[in-house]
């Protein structure tokens, strides 16, 4: 038997291999729309991942402070319970010309170094001194109280990244005391500082 190549091969019309080509259009449209789709899917979850990551950032930074101060006599005190405030701007620029301006002349040092022997004298030293640390301890606590020290003298602060001038008022074993010093804080990024030298300080000779 003899058969004719049309008889094992089918003979495809031309409607029958456009609707075939149709066919695979509509089904490569449709994978494309696909592949968009999970192309979008991707690109939100990246986004998304990525402010929550934002939201989550810590959005303050940390500070650890030390205050004390060193006697005459070379005993290192630290400043118990004292009260720290946290000045800034304004603040911080009217406490800095307060410091400066409360500075004493030589003349004045060398009446306090050598008071009279007298009480009236002792008083008097004591009174001028603490008109100093009253007239700092004003614009310091104009702002509110933020921490305080613990019995080592030690405090911690967070707050929002920037520049800060940092008060603590308080005493140093018999001293009283206003320690002040500059910190920059970063977000995330723990800060420490150590206040030890006093802007002002008096010995408290009224309470021995």
């Amino acid at each position: 038997m003899v058969y004719s190549f049309s008889q094992v091969l089918p003979i495809h019309s031309q409607s029958d291999l456009q609707a075939t080509l149709n066919n695979e259009h509509r089904l490569e449209g449709r994978q494309m729309r696909l592949l968009k789709v999970l192309l979008v899917i991707a690109t939100l979850s990246v986004l998304t991942a990525a402010q929550v990551a934002k939201v989550q950032a810590p959005l303050t930074g940390s500070l650890v402070g030390k205050v004390f101060l060193v006697t005459s006599g070379g005993d290192l005190k630290q400043a118990r319970f004292a009260e720290v405030y946290v000045l800034s701007g304004e603040r911080a620029k009217s406490f800095k010309e307060t410091a400066i301006a409360i500075q004493p002349s030589d003349a004045q040092l060398r009446r306090e170094a050598h008071p009279s022997e007298d009480a009236d004298g002792i008083v008097a030293k004591f009174a001028c001194l603490k008109d100093r640390f009253a007239k700092l301890g004003e614009v310091a606590g104009s702002a509110p109280k933020a921490t305080q020290t613990d019995e080592q003298g030690i405090f911690q602060l967070k707050l929002k990244p920037s520049t800060y001038t940092i008060v603590v008022v308080g005493k140093g074993g018999q001293n009283y005391a206003i320690w002040t010093g500059d910190v920059t804080l970063r977000a995330g990024q723990p800060s420490t500082m150590k206040l030890h030298e006093p802007v002002v300080a008096c010995y408290d000779v009224l309470n021995q």
